[in-house]
């Protein structure tokens, strides 16, 4: 179940065109007039009970009208097996839909933890992040990154 609602959140959460994958487009760069970079980064697993990550995004308005975004922070806890698709914590979480004004600028920092309290020890299991910004109805970017660890 938690499969199909992180699959939820990917394909329509953000308004992405369905099979969107935020680490197959880019992570930074002008589209459209509009600047978006997105980070992910200090991914760790902390004193044998949680794990963590940063999620930086900008974005900044270069046209001469309002530009409506959203942008989501990916935290997910799988197995590392064969098939990497079984989630053992999830901290995703969507933001927005939010409004840049013509010619400013917006930035947003969050973090993101999961508790591994009711998870296995001594199982190896694989941090999977990513960063996402999605512009309603124009360019998108995202970055994903993982993490490698066992559980003490």
């Amino acid at each position: 179940m938690k499969i199909l609602t992180l699959l939820g959140l990917v394909l329509f959460g953000l308004d992405a065109p369905i099979g969107a994958d935020p680490c197959d487009t880019p992570s930074n760069g002008v589209q459209e007039n509009i600047l978006g970079i997105v980070e992910v980064y200090d991914l760790g697993y902390h004193m044998n009970s949680y794990t963590q990550s940063s999620h930086r995004m900008t974005i900044e308005n270069r046209t001469d009208h309002a530009v409506e975004y959203k942008y989501e922070c990916s935290h997910v806890v799988v197995i590392d097996d064969a098939n990497d698709n079984i989630i053992v914590a999830d901290a995703t979480q969507e933001f927005g839909p939010h409004t840049v004004k013509p010619g400013e600028t917006e930035w947003h920092l969050k973090t993101r933890t999961a508790s591994l309290h009711n998870v296995r020890r001594n199982e190896d299991y694989i941090l999977k992040t990513y960063t996402a910004l999605r512009v309603t109805g124009g360019p998108s970017w995202g970055i994903c990154r993982e993490y490698g660890f066992r559980h003490e």
